[in-house]
């Protein structure tokens, strides 16, 4: 193993000596929460656009907290899945809102 792998594979910590957040994991959360609140919204495009935002960067926390799990906070994931669970929320919002304006016309 060379030295570079053996830095990488240490375990990173604050100041304080606890567990780390993972990145973006507020982030996630707020996009998620407002592409919920913007896909309920007609017509409020931009409510797709932070579901998409916040899908793909709670998929890569995910990856990231998989890969060393006992390196961040499970507030940090808990945040992540939340993000998560609410961009998928407003993207069925969305997909049963265009359904509905094909339906009428």
């Amino acid at each position: 193993m060379n030295q570079n792998q053996e830095i990488l594979d240490q375990p990173v910590f604050e100041k304080n000596n606890g567990p780390l957040d993972l990145v973006n994991d507020t982030s996630v959360y707020y996009k998620g929460l407002f592409g919920l609140i913007l896909c309920i919204l007609p017509g409020a495009i931009i409510g797709l656009v932070l579901v998409k935002v916040s899908l793909d960067q709670g998929r890569v926390a995910l990856d990231t907290y998989a890969e060393y799990p006992n390196k961040y906070t499970d507030e940090s994931l808990r945040r992540v899945k939340a993000g998560r669970t609410m961009a998928y929320i407003g993207l069925v919002f969305f997909i049963g809102e265009i359904l509905a304006i094909l339906a009428v016309m």
